[in-house]
Order: structure tokens, then sequence, then C-alpha cells
């Protein structure tokens, strides 16, 4: 009878370590899925190696990725790509005369530098009615 216990224990640290393990995969399958988004922007420059960060900008509970891209040719420009991969849904924080850029996640924020080539102005980003939104401090 004491076995049960010891049994019940070990199946549950087991199941705890597959559930963590399929996270890690789905979230690896997602960021292969981000690559591939950013490298089909026209003319992008994007490399699966640019940094990827992790933050619920949905605001749905869970963490979107969150990547810089550089691409265009006629009007080059840095955009932010969200991508939701719980919903499978790409989004673009993106202005032909102004630029985005990831600078950082702290203090529970999206740390996000809107640039043109005079002007820098730093800022967060605000998901509403399935558009990204820059909000400058």
């Amino acid at each position: 009878m004491k076995l049960r216990p010891f049994l019940f224990t070990c199946l549950l640290i087991l199941a705890c370590f597959m559930v963590g393990c399929q996270d890690k995969k789905e979230i690896e399958n997602a960021k292969q899925k981000l690559n591939e988004y950013c490298l089909k922007l026209p003319t992008s420059s994007y490399q699966s190696s640019n940094r990827k960060y992790m933050f619920d900008v949905t605001e749905d509970g869970t963490d979107d990725l969150c990547t810089s891209v550089f691409f265009g040719s006629g009007m080059p420009r840095v955009a932010v790509v969200v991508y939701d991969y719980v919903n499978d849904k790409f989004y673009n924080l993106d202005g032909f005369l102004m630029n985005y850029r990831i600078d950082a996640v702290k203090n529970d924020r999206l740390e996000i530098v809107a640039y043109t080539e005079n002007k820098e102005q730093s800022g967060t980003v605000k998901f509403e009615n399935d558009v990204l939104t820059f909000v400058p401090d």
C-alpha cells in the first residue's frame, strides 16, 4: 500500500516533465514559423539568429514571440513582428516613415524604440482590435 503514493508521485513528476517538453517543442516550432514568416517579407534581411522575445502582447494569458525585422527595397524599414503561436496569427508594427525595433522586455512591458533618421522615441505597444499601435512614453 505504501507503494501507491510513491507511484502516484512518480507519475505526476513524469506528466509535468512531459508537458514541459511539449511546451519547449511547441515554442521551437513557433520560432521556426516566425523565422519563415519574416524571411518571406519583401527583400527581407532577417536571419533566424535574430533575437526573439517572449511577451504577452495580445494579453491572452500566453506569451507571444516577438522580433524585429529589416525589410523592403524602395522604402527599407525596421518593423516589429509579433507571433501569437497559440492562435497562429502574426501582427506587425510597421510604418513607411517610421522604424520600430524591440529594445527589451523589462518592467512588465515590451519596450519599443520608434525612430527616423533625425528622431528617436521610446515607448511600448498596445494591442487593440487585432492591431499593434506604438504608444510613446
